[in-house]
């Protein structure tokens, strides 16, 4: 059966943006090196076989050159770590759902429950995105689900196949990992950048430590 998809990213029930944890102090050392030791070698692969000693000018010309603005760096960082939150409340979905099946629940209650707060949870943060890029995320869905907040259950169950142990499963499971690093590099205002986070991501680093390593990088 194909991987269940999270609905989207950043979304709230409430305008009151909700209360974030900052990354611990230096938490993204390793992972800045990492991709200034990338940089390097990137820059290295740069250099024309054809001239020796010379940059490939037409590759170097697609990466800016700019440091994100404070203001930029801002922004980045409170969608980072709105998106950090946000995974971690739909990661605690798998929690209860595992308590109410241990409690006797059926699995179809327990899919639907953890479905439906999984829905409740796309609302609310997609509320707290930036408008435009909240448009980007519900086009998106869209496309892929034909809804903007993601998949229905009768989709999953019915045009999916997918069993109540999966919806379950799937339920718990942020997704969004097509999307993300995009927005995030557009904010920073260096789509360049979106190559460096998802390497970074690939090391399971939270968000906004990425955020704040690819930004120093």
């Amino acid at each position: 059966m194909s991987k269940y998809e999270s609905p989207s990213p950043d979304t709230p029930i409430t305008q009151q943006t909700p209360e974030v944890t900052q990354s611990p102090s230096g938490a993204s050392g390793d992972l800045t090196t990492r991709l200034k030791t990338s940089n390097y070698e990137k820059g290295r692969a740069l250099v024309s076989p054809d001239a020796p000693g010379q940059l490939n000018q037409a590759d170097n010309a697609q990466e800016g050159t700019e440091a994100p603005s404070p203001e930029q760096l801002a922004k980045a960082r409170k969608m980072a770590q709105m998106r950090d939150q946000y995974e971690g409340e739909v990661h605690a979905i798998g929690s209860h759902a595992k308590a109410q099946l241990g409690a006797g629940v059926s699995e179809e209650d327990v899919a639907r429950d953890a479905h439906e707060k999984r829905r409740a949870l796309g609302v609310k943060y997609k509320d707290l995105t930036p408008a435009a890029k909240r448009e980007q995320i519900y086009a998106r869905n869209l496309k892929k689900y034909g809804d903007k907040l993601g998949p229905t259950i009768k989709y999953l169950a019915e045009k999916k196949k997918k069993s109540w142990g999966d919806i379950i499963a799937g339920a718990a499971k942020a997704g969004g990992e097509d999307i993300i690093p995009t927005l995030l590099a557009e904010t920073l205002g260096r789509p360049d950048f979106e190559t460096k986070i998802r390497t970074a991501r690939g090391s399971g680093s939270k968000w906004a430590d990425i955020v704040d390593a690819v930004a120093s990088s």
